[in-house]
């Protein structure tokens, strides 16, 4: 009929012949839905019948299981790749197993508790994240991650991405899994797990010619484990996506969600009850793993093996000597591959760093100088004194681009950011290659000196501001009239141990400037709403490198404290400047590094002509070389002839030389002895006649 009709119309036999194969193709489909009424005689098959379709869907299934697990093989081991400060563009990426070091997870009982408030949570291992139990024996269904930038949140879960894929059996339950699925917060084109599922499966999709609603159905029956990373950086997409991923229906469908503080509460309400959930803090690398952790990382980044042995050693060397001024802030991941980097590539400038801010400032200028010699040996083609001058002001303009994107929660440029950077760059440079080189580092890059609380709003910063803004003298003076509440500004101290250093820093920061007068008071006023430790309040004179101005504000805290302690190391350095305008009734001195032994005996000089009382603390080992020297020349400063000091009590570890030194001022004596100097001590005891408690001494390191 359609041929005739064409011959007909003199319509094109081409035509008709495309038209024919739509006619018949529909009839076909149409045909294929009409069933004819079940004979009698057939209802015997109808067991066998189910048997088949039962038969036939395993074996769908099957197919779809494996071909869904190698297509997210071969797509995750690219992205589980770590790649080392990608905005330097060092062509270094490595697996996350190559440097990863055991981190220290801690079980949250409490809602978003901080470290300080989750003391009876059990120590977690990262290979039982997957089978840890509660308390009430259920093994949790969704684990909330909770853990500040650059604690290495995204690389955990790389691992298990990872151990996924090559070893399943390293994690317990992994190797249970059946499929894995990784999602991004920060991405803003997906909003539903039908677009996951096509954005990850597209080829299975495809092979498998199954209808897509028995895909997702075959999906669903399977193990499933939902890794989302950093709901901290959620978007109206994505939040819609993680919503459905939480209240996804399924066989085993399990969640590992990643966040930082602030936003684990808001997570935790989104969760269902019907899904056990887990709070687990990650609190970074701990102390003793902190050199295995450099190793691995400067494994990575240098090939050569005697060249990487040099670094190791060098790096291993002044790794404890920055603990004493980073503290915590070696516990991050991020900080310490900085470092390491820094070590790398500028072993001067990081053999010189003394200070908190200094790490940070060399971090950032290292950065920069890294960006800037990319832009001038690749790019620009202007004259030097044009080009260096242009280049300044553009990454002064990316500065305020940056505190911008800090302040709205930029986690991805927005377009009109972009837009405005490109323009920007037309003003000062001329390659579209410098354009999109700058655009991915300001992408990219981490955190390490941003001392941002997560994004989120801070009573501490709305009151510093506050104050400021108002001229008030001091702190005190300002809350007597003002709305904000001192338990609410010690209760944001308590939750966010890492408040001290971001005041340390900030000391840092403001002196070089010169306008630390206007902040210093305040910064001080604050430090000691949470503790009156001298060794805390002399790491601000430390860090500002002897700004009068610190001095007197420290000065003016400590002319109340009766007794001061001292251990840190840059305490010790800069005790002299302060001890000119204040002296406390009672000092203890604490030694236990050697290496500070010059450091030491310059104050102790200093003391030996003050009449203050000393404690004399050496947490030193027998095994520690030089114990006797240091123990002799230490005794002979502060007994020194002219000494006006007091020295009431000794603990530690003395030479037989050093014992006949000890002052008749002594009341209590703690000793580690061996029996010759017994013997001396004996001998010297009748010259000690103040003396009313001696005791044994036991070796702990701090």
């Amino acid at each position: 009929m359609l041929a005739e009709a064409g011959v007909r119309c003199g319509t094109n036999s081409q035509d008709v012949d495309h038209v024919t194969r739509d006619v018949t193709k529909y009839i076909g489909d149409l045909l294929a839905k009409v069933r004819e009424p079940l004979d009698p005689s057939d209802v015997a098959y109808l067991p066998q019948l189910r048997q088949e379709i039962k038969m036939f869907r395993s074996h769908i299934t099957e197919e779809v299981k494996q071909m869904s697990k190698q297509e997210l093989t071969d797509g995750f081991k690219l992205l589980y790749q770590i790649v080392p400060a990608p905005w330097l563009l060092l062509n270094i990426n490595h697996n996350p197993s190559l440097a990863f070091t055991g981190q220290r997870l801690l079980e949250d009982p409490v809602i978003g508790a901080r470290p300080s408030h989750a003391a009876k949570g059990q120590d977690i291992n990262y290979e039982d994240i997957l089978s840890m139990r509660r308390e009430d024996g259920r093994v949790p269904q969704c684990v909330l991650l909770t853990g500040e930038g650059g604690m290495g949140k995204t690389t955990l879960l790389k691992l298990i991405l990872e151990k996924w894929v090559e070893e399943p059996d390293v994690i317990c339950h992994l190797g249970t899994v059946d499929l894995v699925f990784y999602v991004q917060c920060r991405d803003t084109h997906l909003n539903t797990f039908d677009g996951l599922l096509r954005q990850l499966l597209p080829q299975t999709l495809s092979d498998s010619d199954a209808d897509f609603q028995l895909f997702k159905e075959i999906i669903l029956s399977l193990n499933i484990l939902v890794l989302i990373d950093g709901y901290d950086e959620v978007n109206d997409h994505s939040g819609r996506l993680v919503k459905e991923l939480l209240h996804l229906p399924g066989k085993d469908v399990r969640l590992v969600i990643t966040t930082r503080p602030g936003w684990d509460q808001q997570l935790s309400q989104l969760v269902p009850h019907t899904r056990p959930r887990c709070n687990i803090l990650v609190l970074g690398i701990t102390p003793e793993r902190r050199v295995e952790f450099a190793e691995r990382t400067i494994k990575v980044l240098v090939e050569e093996e005697s060249q990487r042995s040099v670094i190791t050693g060098r790096f291993t060397q002044r790794l404890e000597q920055m603990s004493q001024f980073l503290g915590e802030y070696l516990n991050t991941p991020l900080t310490l591959t900085l470092l390491a980097l820094l070590c790398v590539e500028a072993p001067e400038e990081f053999n010189n760093l003394t200070t908190n801010t200094q790490v940070y400032e060399k971090i950032h200028d290292f950065i920069t100088s890294k960006l800037v010699s990319r832009l001038t040996d690749k790019h620009v083609t202007e004259p030097k004194g044009k080009c260096d001058e242009n280049v300044k002001k553009f990454l002064r303009f990316l500065e305020e681009i940056s505190l911008r994107g800090i302040q709205r929660k930029e986690y991805d440029l927005w377009p009109e950011t972009e837009a405005e950077i490109r323009e920007k760059y037309q003003e000062y440079c001329a390659s579209r290659g410098l354009v999109d080189l700058l655009l991915r580092a300001e992408q990219d890059r981490g955190d390490p000196a941003s001392h941002r609380v997560s994004g989120e709003r801070s009573t501490i910063i709305d009151l510093l501001v506050d104050v400021v803004r108002k001229e008030k003298r001091s702190l005190g003076d300002h809350l007597r009239g003002s709305k904000f509440d001192i338990s609410d500004v010690q209760q944001e101290f308590r939750e966010r141990q890492r408040w001290q250093n971001i005041l340390l820093s900030t000391t840092g920061v403001l002196c070089p400037r010169g306008v630390e007068h206007r902040f210093i008071t305040h910064i001080i006023d604050l430090c000691v709403m949470v503790t009156y430790e001298t060794d805390e309040l002399l790491k601000h004179v430390a860090e500002s490198r002897g700004s009068e101005h610190v001095i007197q504000a420290v000065c003016e805290k400590l002319r109340t404290e009766q007794e001061w302690r001292i251990m840190n190391v840059d305490s010790w350095v800069v005790l002299p400047l302060v001890l000119k305008k204040v002296t406390p009734k009672n000092i203890y001195l604490i030694i236990y590094d050697p290496s500070t032994l010059k450091q030491c005996l310059s104050t102790l000089s200093v003391l030996a002509k003050m009449k203050v009382t000393i404690f004399l603390d050496f947490v030193y080992s027998l095994d520690i070389k030089g114990t006797s020297v240091i123990s002799k020349q230490c005794m002979e400063r502060l007994t020194a002839p002219g000494s006006k000091c007091t020295l009431e009590k000794f603990d530690g570890v003395l030479s037989e030389a050093a014992i006949p030194l000890l002052p008749h001022t002594l009341e209590s004596l703690h000793l580690c002895l061996t029996l010759q100097q017994l013997t001396v001590l004996i001998r010297h005891l009748p010259h000690l006649p103040h003396l009313q408690y001696l005791g044994k001494y036991s070796y702990f390191p701090p």
